[in-house]
Parts: C-alpha cells; structure tokens; sequence
C-alpha cells in the first residue's frame, strides 16, 4: 500500500511541477504572438532569463480557485478534459502531417505512423465521453468556439498550419489523375488566362473571368513587364506582390503571373506555353478589346498566337471605367452565327446565369436569317439544340437583309451580347475596323472564338 500512496504522490507532484513550468510559457507565447490581444500583458517577461512570471502567477490563481473548491471529484473531471483534448490534438495533427507527407514533418519516434496518430486521436476522444459526457461535450464546444474565434479574426501568427500541406497533397493527387485522363469535352471546364496588363477596364475583365469560372474552373491574370529580366528581377516580384495585393482585395479568386521579356509575343506564346501544370494549363484566353492604333499589331499578333496555339478566345468590349465594375441593365444576349462559336458563346452565357449577380437576368438567342428561309425549320432546330444542351432560354428569329441593324433592334434592352468571330489569315482585313460597329452597340460587347474543344451535346 506504502508504494500506492507514494506513486500518487509522485504523480500529482510531476503532473501539478509540470503544468505550472508549461502552462505560463504556452500563455506567454500566445499573448507574444497576439493570438488574444487582451492577454498582450502577459507576453513579457523577466529581464535576465525571459521569465514568464506574469503568466505564472495567473496560472498559481486559477490552480487555487480549484484547490479551494475542496472536492477532486468536480475537479478531477474538468482537468481530465483538458489533458485529453490535448493529447487528442497533437494526435489529430500528426495523423494530418502524416497523411499530407510534408518534409517539414519528420519525427524522431521511429514507430510514428498515421493509423497510430488516428487511433490515438479517436481514442482519447472516446474516453473523454466514457468518463463525462456533458464535461466532454461542454469541452468540445468551447475548443470549437476557441478556433473559430482565431479563425474568423485572421490572426498572424509565427507557425505554419496542417492544413495548407494537406491541401498541397490533394491538389498533388487530384493533378496526377488528371495527368492520366483522357479529355473529354463533358469535362471541359474554363480555364482563363486574363492579360490584363494595364488595360483602363483591367477590373473589368477579372470580374467577367471570375464570373465565367464561380466554383467551376481557375483565373489566371497575367502582366507582362518589357526589358531585360535580369534588370527587372526585383521590379517583377513587386510587380506580382502588388498584384496579388489587387487580386484579393476585389475579391477575385484568382493566380498573379508575371513575365518579364522584350518582346510582347515572346511574353504571351511564353505564358500560353508554360503557365499551368497538367490539366489545369488555360484553355481560354481573355483580353480587352483595343481601338489605341499603336497597339493594333501588338493586339492583331495576341489573337493569332492564340489561335495557332489552339486556345479559344474572349475579348470584352464595354465603357465602364469605375472603380468597382457594375452590371449593366437588361438581357444576357447571343447572336447566334455558327454552331462552333456559338456552343462556347451559349455555355459562357449559362455560366454567367450561375452567378447571384446575373441570376435574374433574361437569356436571348438572337439568330438573324434570310428573309425568305424557312423559319419553322430553324426554330425547330434551335429548339432540339437546347434541348441536347439542357440549357433554358428564349429564341428570337429575326427575317433581315442587314444582321447588326436587326441584332441591334431585338437586343434592346441589353446587359451584354456574345457575339462569334473567325480569326482573319494574314492576309485578310484588319481585325479591329471589321468588329467596330459589332463592339459599338449598347451594353457590354463580348467577342468569342471557340478552338474547337466545347460541344453542348457533351
């Protein structure tokens, strides 16, 4: 019995000798790292050894209001808790490090595994409700609101987190399978590359490609410095600090990219060639649209680099030059010319409807004909395509000898007109003067080139 009662002893003693050297100095990291700014008061310490002294009397005071309630069995319960949420965490932690295989990670114990970290974490879990339930589910709740409450208020703090290596490890993953996928149009999803560069309606831009792309694909909005990359090394990663900064403060979900090169199109065949990894590389590339007659060539070029690199195109024509980009009254309309054009034109138009923004807006298909086609074989058709497609809108045929005047009459009132093109030879017309009077009519103007790898029976 003698070494019952001295083996207890030496327990309380530790655990009690323990706690009172560990406790102060966890409340005094967290008060330095401002996690609880009310505690900032206890992060300082003593001027020799850094000692937390005003950590540790908190902690002698909360130990004696639990001495002086004279009862280890409404104590016991509470403390118990507390030690096996503790060692629940540092469980559940290590089976994330674990499973996420950060290099970071690699400890000591040389029978450390996953399963054992899970099986501990689940364990201590169910100890905790077969000792109290009502202390384990008081216990569970307050940790809850303790996250939460760092969660929410974004504090900085000076350690990594569990999650973004898991996150990696999944993102890693969910990119092999795709490496090992066959493409298939069912599964096309918009990827857009934005080269906004410093364009006048640059916001612009990022709210439609962010609006094409809500939970369904990824942006990626470009910038090209012009010179020498060894004398701009610094100025390019300012560049993409300064954009990023841009990015999440419109709260666009988007990636900043940076190149620095001399020449304009070595730049953009640079990003249509290596941006991206695997299946997630842009399928789809979006600029403004440029009346400035020092840029037609640099714009001519972009629209033919893209083309014989096999990406589909969206150009945004519109007048808004505010701060923060607005939606503009009216219909979501689709000048339907060509079924190739016109399933990108019809998807981009559907996803627009995804958006809360867009949501109550009318979807149009304008299709001008011959004055003297059959119009009930057509209206057929079309009817028989969005029903393949599974997409709602409304059909307007319009009989015309001149397709912009009747466009321009059935649009009215119009938000934004998607409207298809064909790239032009070398040799054709210029690009600009032929689209003029397209992008002049009322509302936001998109011009869209689909390279061939969108169907709307998929």
């Amino acid at each position: 019995p003698a070494l019952i009662y001295a083996g207890v002893i030496c327990a309380t003693l530790s655990s009690a000798l323990g706690s009172m050297m560990g406790a102060p100095r966890i409340l005094q990291a967290f008060a330095r790292d401002k996690v609880f700014r009310p505690l900032y008061w206890f992060g300082r310490g003593s001027r020799r050894r850094d000692e937390p002294r005003r950590a540790t009397v908190l902690t002698f005071l909360i130990a004696q209001v639990g001495i002086l309630a004279g009862d280890l069995d409404t104590v016991a319960p509470v403390i118990t808790m507390f030690f096996l949420m503790t060692y629940g965490t540092v469980n559940l932690a290590c089976f994330y490090e674990g499973r996420s295989n950060n290099p970071s990670f690699r400890p000591t114990f040389r029978l450390n595994h996953w399963s054992v970290a899970l099986f501990g974490a689940i364990g201590c879990l169910g100890v905790m409700f077969l000792i109290n339930a009502v202390w384990a589910a008081v216990s569970i709740v307050l940790a809850g609101a303790l996250y939460f409450f760092i969660a929410r208020h974004e504090v900085q703090v000076k350690w990594g987190d569990v999650g973004s290596g898991l996150a990696y490890q999944r993102a890693r993953k969910a990119l092999l399978r795709l490496e090992r996928e066959r493409y298939h149009p069912k599964n096309w999803r918009p990827s857009v590359l934005v080269l906004a560069g410093g364009a006048r309606n640059r916001l612009h831009l990022c709210e439609y490609a962010s609006w094409f792309t809500t939970d369904r694909g990824i942006v990626s909005i470009a910038q090209v410095i012009r010179g020498e990359l060894e004398d701009l090394l610094d100025r390019r990663r300012e560049a993409e600090n300064i954009l990023r900064k841009s990015i999440l403060e419109a709260d666009v979900p988007a990636f900043p990219v940076v190149v620095v090169e001399e020449d304009i199109h070595a730049a953009i065949k640079a990003l249509l060639q290596c941006h991206g990894i695997g299946g997630m590389r842009p399928n789809t590339v979006m600029l403004g649209w440029s009346e400035d007659p020092d840029n037609m060539g640099v714009f001519s070029e972009t629209l033919a680099i893209t083309k014989r690199m096999k990406r589909s195109l969206i150009i945004i024509a519109c007048q808004q030059e505010q701060e923060k980009a607005y939606i503009p009254d009216g219909a979501i309309n689709v000048w339907w010319t060509s079924q190739k054009n016109g399933a990108l034109m019809l998807l981009l138009a559907y996803l627009l409807t995804r958006n809360n923004e867009w949501r109550d807006r009318p979807l149009r298909i304008i299709r001008p004909v011959a004055p003297k086609a059959d119009i009930q074989n057509i209206e057929k058709e079309m009817d028989e395509l969005l029903s393949r497609a599974r997409i709602e809108a409304d059909l307007v045929i319009v009989p015309t000898e001149t397709a912009l005047d009747a466009v321009r009459a059935a649009m009215q009132p119009s938000a934004v007109l998607f409207v298809g093109f064909e790239l032009p030879d070398e040799d054709s017309d210029p690009f600009i003067p032929q689209f003029q009077p397209i992008v002049d009519l009322p509302g936001d103007v998109i011009l869209v080139y689909n390279a061939g790898d969108v169907s709307l029976d998929a």
